[in-house]
């Protein structure tokens, strides 16, 4: 995973800003370990990244390793250690699914497997 984030993040990245180019929209990369991330910015705009993300990683591995994300709403109220916490604790959510494959939102009740999230997107995010 450690090589996919360098090699293929920056040129992920790079494509998100280009086809999101004149929206106010940001996403910033906050943590990036051996096997992990941490990303900031709107909430559309995570999500579609996310999918782009495990798409080329499903590409990248030939479908033989998963992908798991947890992607929550910012508390303005709380820090960013707290925030990066809950974020934390829904991507281990994420691992409890059928197959390890999967994603939660907002929180542990809105889990989806990627296929479901990517096919649905446009709609799940209007309803969250």
């Amino acid at each position: 995973f450690s090589f996919f984030l360098r090699r293929d993040m920056k040129r992920l990245l790079k494509k998100m800003k280009q086809e999101w180019t004149g929206r106010n929209q940001t996403l910033q990369v906050i943590h990036e370990g051996a096997d992990d991330m941490f990303l900031f910015g709107e909430m559309e705009l995570l999500v579609h990244f996310a999918c782009q993300m495990h798409r080329y990683y499903h590409s990248f591995t030939s479908g033989a390793v998963t992908f798991c994300a947890g992607i929550s709403l910012y508390n303005f109220k709380e820090s960013l250690a707290v925030n990066a916490q809950l974020a934390q604790n829904l991507m281990d959510q994420a691992k409890t699914l059928d197959g390890k494959d999967g994603v939660v939102l907002k929180d542990e009740g809105i889990r989806y497997k990627w296929e479901d999230l990517i096919r649905n997107v446009s709609y799940i995010l209007h309803s969250i």
